[in-house]
């Protein structure tokens, strides 16, 4: 579990990550990876450019993050001002899974690689819905290549330019996902992996090489750290990944499938 550092704007003053039950030994390959977060992300945040008024902000992601249905994104006009929430889960009984994660986190590649082939099948026979809200406070552990940055950038001009691939472009990240401490793919090898996902890459490189999201991903990853969290039970987000089911938060293992299946049953019934 990747804890994250202070809220943007505060990023000298350190606030305590809350505690979340880890189950088995699936996390002990972490264990290095979560020290570099407590030592060395606070300076990683603190680097970061404050978002401005006049940030360009993507389509189809007015919540802060993309809402994948049965039916494909829910598409909406891009929003500068505050997110608007997402509804609550409606009539139907399909689960409402929102996932916070940043794709430098080996944490959450772990528990995205784990579980987006039955997510996915969820998705598709309409009994879960899939929201994703990119995070960027990995930046200092590329290198100094803001490789976290780039990417949220990146999916933020999927989601604007090419939503119905956002969800293939998320796996092939994780799949592909840099080490910690090296400098991580450039921006034309993060073209070359999201055209392998099925993304005209003529669509978003621009975007992608002017960092033209980059001041709202910023902004989002600070919202999502000071919070409100709507439609949850905890207030802000204090790790990765942070997944939240029909408004409760999984605390389990994030490399067991069948914990994960087992904990959407419970909060569905």
């Amino acid at each position: 579990m990747r804890k994250h550092p202070a809220p943007i704007s505060t990023a000298l003053s350190h606030r305590e990550a809350r505690p979340r039950r880890r189950t088995q030994s699936a996390l002990t390959a972490f264990a290095t990876l979560g020290l570099l977060a407590t030592l060395g992300l606070l300076a990683g945040c603190a680097a970061q450019p404050a978002a401005t008024d006049e940030q360009i902000a993507p389509t189809n992601m007015a919540s802060d993050g993309i809402l994948i249905t049965s039916e494909g994104p829910t598409l909406a006009p891009a929003n500068t001002g505050d997110p608007i929430p997402t509804e609550p889960a409606d009539a139907t009984g399909a689960a409402t899974i929102v996932l916070y994660a940043d794709y430098a986190c080996p944490a959450c590649a772990a528990f995205e690689l784990t579980n987006a082939e039955q997510i996915a099948t969820w998705i598709a026979a309409g009994d879960a819905t899939l929201e994703i809200h990119p995070l960027t406070f990995l930046d200092r552990v590329s290198a100094d290549s803001r490789y976290s940055s780039r990417a949220a950038n990146a999916v933020a001009a999927v989601a604007s330019y090419a939503p119905e691939h956002y969800l293939a472009v998320s796996t092939a990240l994780f799949e592909q996902q840099p080490s910690e401490g090296v400098a991580g793919h450039t921006n034309d090898e993060l073209l070359a992996i999201i055209e392998d996902a099925g993304v005209d890459p003529s669509l978003i490189a621009d975007a992608v090489e002017d960092e033209r999201f980059s001041d709202w991903t910023f902004a989002a990853t600070e919202r999502a750290f000071t919070g409100p969290i709507p439609n949850a039970d905890i207030t802000v987000i204090d790790s990765t990944p942070t997944v939240i089911v029909n408004g409760t938060t999984y605390t389990g293992g994030i490399t067991s499938p069948d914990e994960f299946a087992e904990f959407v049953a419970s909060v569905s019934d």
